[in-house]
């Protein structure tokens, strides 16, 4: 979303797209609640492609701290899920939410399945179940995966990478936000497949469990190794 922030200044022809396999937080308990996607991370990137100013930003990261079931929801994730419940699918609600905060561009969900979830493999050999496992992992990560297997794509995903002028891959979380993405083959075929430019932006810094000690390169061999 950091990223977007800046290339809007330079196009309004802007696709991001975001991965669905996040189950932590207010994101989680949505996705178990009302079985949708989990919506933080297209929020965050909506937020970041709007022009509709700064109170609807600060209204859809509002995140309430009360001692209800309210407790840690964000008005923008509870926003989308009426959205999705009206509009009758994730990336239609997406679309709605796009024009109430006039955003310059489109987000869409890697992948229209609900069900995703990634495990990851220790290097001690213990299996973490769920990204937010996965992302708080003892010991350094081996590898990791989606369930279930044979997963497809979201086809408006796909059409993006294929009319791409340029795609612009993180930054972000390596493991759990970023490798996600590129673990359905059809997403990592498309991009492959593509003659626009490719661009991997590394972190500024590495994150506790998923990527200590790492520098660019063992970012980018991971990165490729899994994709």
């Amino acid at each position: 979303s950091t990223l977007l922030r800046g290339l809007k200044v330079y196009s309004e022809n802007l696709t991001a797209i975001v991965t669905v396999a996040d189950d932590g937080g207010s994101s989680g308990r949505l996705r178990d609640d009302l079985h949708m996607p989990p919506p933080g991370d297209a929020r965050n990137c909506l937020i970041a492609l709007s022009e509709a100013g700064p109170l609807m930003e600060e209204l859809f990261d509002y995140r309430f701290k009360v001692n209800s079931h309210l407790n840690g929801h964000s008005l923008g994730n509870l926003l989308l899920a009426a959205l999705y419940e009206k509009r009758g699918g994730f990336q239609e609600g997406l679309e709605a939410a796009a024009q109430l905060l006039a955003v310059s561009g489109r987000v869409v969900p890697v992948s229209n399945n609900i069900e995703l979830v990634l495990l990851g493999e220790t290097t001690s050999g213990q299996i973490m179940r769920g990204e937010s496992a996965v992302g708080h992992a003892s010991d350094p990560l081996r590898r990791v995966w989606i369930e279930p297997e044979g997963s497809v794509a979201n086809e408006a995903a796909l059409e993006a990478i294929r009319q791409a002028e340029l795609i612009v891959i993180g930054p972000g979380s390596l493991y759990t936000s970023i490798i996600p993405n590129f673990l359905l083959r059809d997403i990592s075929e498309a991009v492959i497949a593509s003659q626009a430019p490719k661009v991997f932006v590394c972190n500024v810094a590495t994150q506790p469990h998923e990527t200590d000690g790492m520098g660019v390169t063992e970012h980018l061999k991971i990165f490729q190794a899994h994709s």
